[in-house]
């Protein structure tokens, strides 16, 4: 996905705020970048970062690598 997508869905969800404050660490961070669509959406239809004033790419990208996991695990049960 390119950064312009990735900030596209953020806003869907409501977490335009949140892709702003990582915006420049998603190129460094690439787990976004190299994921599906389809894929940043579930998780985001899965997690809720709205009691976050701030959440680092570190623990975003943690929260989206085991949401990842866990799908595979469970033959792509959230996509």
């Amino acid at each position: 996905m390119e950064k312009e997508q990735i900030g596209d869905v953020f806003k869907l969800y409501g977490y335009g705020q949140l892709f702003e404050q990582i915006r420049s660490y998603i190129g460094q961070e690439a787990i976004l970048i190299s994921a599906e669509e389809e894929a940043v959406e579930a998780f985001f239809s899965y997690f809720s970062f709205e009691d976050y004033d701030y959440l680092s790419i570190k623990e975003l990208k943690t929260y989206f690598s085991l949401f990842l996991y866990i799908n595979q695990q469970n033959n792509n049960a959230f996509m």
